[in-house]
């Protein structure tokens, strides 16, 4: 099991802590090339969890739920911020 989450981690501190895995491989290279805003790339990370847990959704689980079942709640909520941040943000602050 990881660490207890801290509040002041950064995303690359906790996928190497939490999934030892390279954020940088995980990271939406699009969102944060035109907008300077580091995101998770879902799509990506959902990937590796099918290739650690299977066809999960056929269990009648989610991805969240995965995150919680094996890693616990705060891991889940912050893999969840870290994808949605950006979508969330109005426009004109993603160019201020």
């Amino acid at each position: 099991m990881c660490e207890p989450y801290n509040h002041f981690m950064t995303p690359h501190q906790f996928f190497r802590d939490t999934f030892d895995l390279d954020f940088r491989l995980y990271a939406d290279a699009f969102i944060y090339v035109t907008t300077g805003v580091l995101t998770l790339d879902i799509f990506k990370f959902d990937e590796w969890l099918h290739e650690k847990f299977g066809d999960y959704e056929n269990e009648g689980d989610s991805l969240l739920s995965i995150l919680v079942k094996h890693y616990g709640q705060e891991v889940a909520d912050y893999v969840h911020k870290l994808a949605t941040d950006f979508a969330e943000k109005p426009l004109q602050e993603h160019h201020d």
